[in-house]
């Protein structure tokens, strides 16, 4: 597999699209994709088809990218647009970080989000709190799952003060009265030397990718939050 990270040049220039190797992680050669700003929406465009004849012609099928580029779907390409799944699935852990940064001693809630990710951020957070809150329509569902692995009944029933974990909120994911952290507002690292190379904050989409293929495990995945 190789993968890689499309971006708009900031001055557009006649050369086109520039593909280049910027490292190899676990033996996935990873390319930076420079190109031309109005070739986004442009599947049709001349551009459009040279940046898909550029991709085919280095063996790149699956690419990082903004919603811009999903286009390249339709030509076979696969394109990694979102990110916030991927806090979702580590948001126990992150509210702890959010908590402990902030010195917040305070239970938790969770609203929204999916039956799985409730649970694992439930779970994870109930390594270190007595009690947690769920707003959910799946709530008796999930209820009997954490009750399941944990022996904890977890609550509905909020109290007035708790760090809200928003599972449908990016924005706004992480809340204590006045204090908030959106999923910009944490760092993800897959190690030392390849933390800092990538262009723009693609980590956590070219992440997923590589969690999702097999060549990254979990517990090589760091996740920062950056204090503000």
């Amino acid at each position: 597999m190789r993968i890689g990270i499309i971006r708009t040049k900031e001055n557009n220039t006649s050369r086109g699209t520039e593909i280049a190797q910027i490292c190899k992680i676990k033996s996935v050669p990873i390319y930076d994709i420079a190109v031309d700003k109005r070739t986004k929406k442009r599947q049709n465009s001349r551009r459009g088809k040279r940046l898909v004849k550029k991709l085919y012609e280095n063996g790149i099928s699956v690419c990082v990218a903004e919603r811009d580029f999903l286009w390249l779907g339709n030509w076979g390409v696969t394109v990694v647009s979102d990110s916030f799944d991927f806090f979702r699935q580590r948001a126990g852990r992150l509210a702890l970080q959010f908590a402990e940064h902030n010195g917040i001693d305070a239970d938790f809630l969770i609203t929204g989000g999916r039956f799985t990710e409730v649970v694992e951020a439930a779970k994870e957070i109930l390594k270190y709190k007595r009690m947690i809150y769920v707003v959910n329509n799946a709530f008796e569902d999930i209820a009997e799952a954490v009750a399941e692995d944990t022996g904890v009944c977890i609550s509905s029933d909020i109290p007035e003060k708790v760090t809200e974990v928003r599972m449908n909120d990016e924005e706004s994911f992480l809340r204590f009265g006045e204090k908030e952290a959106s999923v910009s507002d944490f760092s993800v690292y897959i190690s030392p030397d390849n933390s800092q190379i990538f262009p723009g904050s693609q980590e956590p989409r070219l992440v997923k990718i590589l969690e999702m293929g097999g060549f990254l495990r979990k517990n090589e995945i760091k996740v920062e939050y950056l204090q503000k």
